[in-house]
């Protein structure tokens, strides 16, 4: 079982019968030929379908294929499901819009506008593949509702045609990706897997090695890796396999990451900030053990049985330093008196080893069937920014009237091709590529519609020359094929989708094969338009620069900060999702070599481990073990958080002072035996004192402050306990 999961994790493999040819086609890349003749042969069945039935635009189903046709088939069917979603929606806005505004240019282009702001809007609010259908629904609506113009009559045809040349493609795309061609998303999430497990446990020996302590950017790497595990995860739960039972194994292990990358920063928090006076005895002596422990976990998990040893050293490790056992040892050694900051330091090693054996647990139940598993789902819940929504939806809409206007006063015969692409692809764009890659993506974008003008010329040439589909299917599909396979990388395939587009638009295949190479220069003029204005967008309408990404990512810490800290709370999962999504999203792209954008990152690393605690004080408040007096701490404690954060002003009490004043009632109310009634209450002290003490350092340390005023203060005095 190992084996097999490691051989996923590795990717494709040659199957037996090809070994022959290894040595003749080994230059090839396998994986990228594959795609390619994916996309080649999905979009020829496409068209003979749309030719069979003589539909009226057949190179609409061209212009779909190269937008949902993916390597994997999960990935693949959440994108179909996406533009299917999109067209349906987007149709029926149309045939409304048409239907009330036909008769005026002017009222129509202002419907469209509101209309794409509002998608726009919408797609910013959701994650993943799912913002791709909004994008979908703003495009469709553009299509139909401008093609139709005037012709109220004709609108249900064209939202029919396109609704049908839509589901072709998404047809002709199952047909080659599930049945032909199929490859499951689950080798490329092993492997994701993989890759974070080594990221994260980077995290965790840098916790334990002061001098192996993780940079910003080993940081953001691992909170980037966990969400593209989850990512992937969500598109694998679109796969219906015999292999499906790996996926809540897959999706608990990407939990279990999450959780020791969170245990592995608090962690390093209680021990970094020790003084120099409680770095000896057991804290010292647990952190080595624990250090040695992790420093011998091997690169890659492949036997469930190693893995579970492993979990069972960690379990010894976890007795080791039991609450009671720490209780004891303080009891007979200080006379019930200890330091509380050793303590919760031991505290947090234990959760942090707790974390760590929970891992292994979970990988060994991804390496061994028969082991019992966890039921997981990925996270999805997505940070809504609704200020940056309202900048994606302005952003296209303005794209798309200035466009609009150009081609009004201009009187110009396409022009409404360059608004439709123009305003299409500003909305859509972002919802598929990353934001560093944008500008870059439009200049592909760009050499994609110079290739593919040389390529519809050179077809225009010689088509006449071949008689029936198949002629033009094998000059298409061999050009597409070439298309997809040296520019359909991730990184370049901005430039296979602009080819594509002018294929599509400027060849416009049909049942007649009338080529029109005037049409075809015309339409390389309207689109050589596209780039610029996409690119002037993107660069001029709300730049996301490192100014847009610090002050988002701070105003979205203060909102997550307060919805964890305020009387009513918001639900605990919904804002650890929504603190990892929003540090990936913003805290991902900034450069952190200036110290205002490492504090920022800081910051928001601070506010989830503050917030969780929030959430733990509430709940150790409530235990009936913990004396009132030290539960009354627990929303001075939250006041705390919120004055150091600068979510409220003008507090009673300092926070430097709350905490001094909780390590005074603790020493106080722990005073007694360690056992017998007072080992539970004792124990309750212990954990809730913890807690206050990773607070206090957050705090103390100006972690949670708006700007980063001074540095840590690492040799504080001790507090008792």
């Amino acid at each position: 079982m190992g084996a097999e999961a490691a051989s996923q994790g590795r990717g494709h493999r040659w199957p037996d019968w090809t070994s022959r040819l290894r040595p003749i086609i080994g230059w090839v890349d396998v994986e990228q030929a594959r795609y390619a003749l994916n996309v080649s042969i999905a979009a020829i069945l496409a068209l003979a379908i749309a030719f069979f039935f003589d539909l009226q635009n057949t190179y609409w189903a061209l212009l779909t294929i190269p937008l949902i046709v993916r390597q994997q088939s999960g990935t693949m069917v959440w994108r179909s499901a996406a533009r299917l979603a999109g067209t349906l929606l987007g149709a029926l806005v149309a045939m409304v819009l048409v239907g009330a505004f036909a008769q005026s240019a002017p009222a129509m282009i202002a419907a469209l506008a509101l209309w794409i702001f509002g998608t726009g809007y919408l797609a910013r609010l959701e994650s993943g593949t799912d913002a791709y259908a909004y994008g979908v629904g703003g495009l469709t609506a553009m299509v139909i509702a401008l093609d139709t113009g005037p012709n109220i009559d004709a609108a249900y045809g064209y939202a029919l045609a396109r609704t049908t040349e839509t589901v072709i493609a998404i047809v002709c795309g199952f047909v080659v990706l599930l049945v032909v061609f199929p490859r499951s998303v689950e080798a490329s999430a092993m492997e994701t897997i993989a890759d974070g497990r080594e990221r994260v446990l980077k995290l965790a020996r840098g916790a334990l090695h002061p001098s192996r302590s993780a940079s910003p950017q080993d940081r953001k790497a691992a909170i980037a890796s966990l969400l593209a595990i989850h990512t992937q995860l969500r598109a694998q739960s679109f796969e219906r396999s015999r292999k499906r039972w790996r996926l809540p194994r897959m999706t608990a292990v990407a939990h279990a990451l999450t959780q020791v990358s969170v245990a592995a920063e608090a962690c390093r928090f209680a021990i970094d900030h020790l003084p120099a006076s409680d770095r000896k005895g057991q804290v010292e002596d647990e952190r080595l053990r624990l250090a040695e422990i992790i420093d011998g976990f091997p690169e890659r998990r492949e036997d469930a049985e190693r893995t579970l040893e492993d979990a069972e050293t960690i379990k010894r490790f976890i007795e080791g330093v039991e609450p009671h056992r720490i209780i004891e040892r303080a009891h007979r050694e200080n006379s019930g008196s200890f330091s509380s900051l050793e303590v919760a330091a031991l505290f947090r090693l234990r959760i942090f080893a707790s974390a760590l054996r929970d891992l292994l647990k979970r990988e060994a139940a991804l390496l061994d069937p028969s082991l019992p598993a966890d039921e997981a789902r990925p996270m999805s819940q997505r940070y809504r920014d609704h200020l940056a929504a309202l900048q994606y939806g302005v952003r296209p809409m303005l794209t798309f009237v200035l466009a609009a206007g150009i081609w009004i006063a201009s009187g110009w015969q396409t022009g409404y091709v360059y608004a439709l692409i123009t305003g299409a692809l500003t909305l859509l764009l972002p919802t598929i590529v990353p934001r560093k890659v944008r500008v870059k993506a439009g200049l592909n974008i760009g050499l994609g519609y110079a290739a593919g003008a040389i390529l519809s010329l050179a077809l225009m040439a010689m088509l006449p020359f071949l008689d029936g589909f198949w002629g033009l299917a094998l000059l298409l599909g061999s050009a597409i094929f070439v298309i997809y396979y040296v520019v359909g990388a991730q990184a370049t395939l901005p430039i296979a989708i602009g080819a594509t587009l002018m294929l599509a638009i400027g060849l416009q295949p049909s049942n007649d094969q009338s080529y029109s190479a005037i049409r075809l220069i015309n339409t390389v003029a309207t689109l050589a338009l596209m780039p610029p204005t996409f690119i002037a967008a993107v660069a001029i309408l709300f730049p996301e620069n490192q100014a847009w990404l610090c002050r988002h990512l701070r105003r979205g810490t203060d909102k997550l900060l307060d919805g964890a800290t305020r009387p009513k709370a918001m639900d605990q999962q919904a804002f650890f999702e929504q603190a990892v999504d929003i540090i990936g999203d913003y805290g991902n792209d900034l450069d952190t070599s200036g110290a205002k954008a490492e504090h920022l990152l800081d910051r928001a690393e601070a506010t989830l481990l503050a917030g969780l605690e929030a959430y733990e004080l509430r709940r150790l408040a409530a235990d009936p073990d913990l004396p009132q007096e030290i539960a009354a701490f627990c929303p001075r404690l939250l006041s705390a958080i919120r004055e150091a954060a600068g979510l409220s002003k003008g507090a009673q009490e300092k926070p430097e002072e709350c905490f001094v004043a909780l390590r005074g009632a603790i020493e106080r109310a722990g005073t007694g035996a360690s056992d017998g009634p007072d080992k539970a209450r004792r124990l309750a002290l212990l954990r809730f004192g913890a807690v206050g003490e990773l607070l206090a350092v957050i705090v103390e340390t100006g972690r949670l402050a708006r700007s980063p005023a001074r540095e840590p203060n690492v040799d504080r005095p001790a507090g008792r306990t």
